[in-house]
């Protein structure tokens, strides 16, 4: 239930029905004022005067008249309680001045949140949040730092991976050849042999891509590149 028709509430039934409640009950002193707003939402409506019998159906009440007074008192909230079988029941009061008597939060099985409830709350979330900004700052700054080093290999990227291209096709070409030369083997044995070259080329290109690595984005990395193709023969 939403009580109210003002823009607080059409806020909050927006929220809602974004979130997936289904069945949103608009109340209004002008039950016209409650019908525009429920029909925009596709919800329902009533007038003030079903608060009454409709507050034993509901699980959520969100209020937000712009009434001077209170609008829902202990008494009311009791014998709802007693109709719902105890069943919890949550009010989320954001009027101001305030739609629900704070005594109603003394009724078993309700719970109620004034906007004192939600600035409280509020305040120990944004508490909280402060309390990370060191340790999200750190995870910032170890970041950026992979990121400028990755940026700093772009010039010698593709170098490292035509060099790779390069040996690994060299191998797959000489493992190819040998097993063609050597008849009846078994899938398995294959598979070892294809394995274990993978890993001889990944164990000599090892030290080589690292130093690449490490010069890139230096004033050497150009003389490095360029030794690096004479010697492998790379365009």
């Amino acid at each position: 239930m939403v009580l109210g028709a003002g823009e607080m509430a059409e806020l909050a039934v927006e929220a809602l029905r974004k979130r997936g409640a289904n069945q949103i009950m608009v109340v209004n002193r002008t039950i016209q004022r409650a019908q525009e707003l429920a029909s925009r939402w596709n919800g329902q409506a009533a007038a003030l005067e079903m608060l009454l019998e409709l507050l034993p159906e509901t699980d959520i009440v969100i209020t937000s008249t712009g009434a001077p007074h209170t609008v829902i008192h202990k008494s009311m909230v009791e014998n709802s309680m007693y109709q719902r079988a105890n069943q919890p029941i949550v009010f989320m009061d954001i009027a101001v001045p305030r739609d629900v008597d704070p005594d109603v939060k003394e009724v078993a099985g309700v719970r109620l949140f004034d906007m004192d409830t939600l600035s409280e709350q509020l305040e120990t979330s944004l508490a909280q949040r402060k309390a990370e900004v060191p340790h999200v700052s750190a995870i910032l700054a170890e970041e950026r730092a992979h990121f400028v080093d990755y940026m700093a290999t772009l010039d010698l990227l593709p170098l490292i991976i035509d060099l790779r291209t390069q040996v690994n096709a060299i191998r797959q070409a000489e493992v190819d050849k040998a097993i063609r030369r050597i008849p009846d083997l078994s899938p398995e044995v294959e598979q070892r042999i294809d394995a274990l070259t993978k890993t001889i080329v990944q164990k000599i290109l090892h030290n080589p891509t690292i130093r690449l690595r490490e010069v890139a984005g230096s004033s050497q990395s150009s003389d490095y590149a360029d030794i690096t193709r004479g010697l492998f023969g790379l365009d």
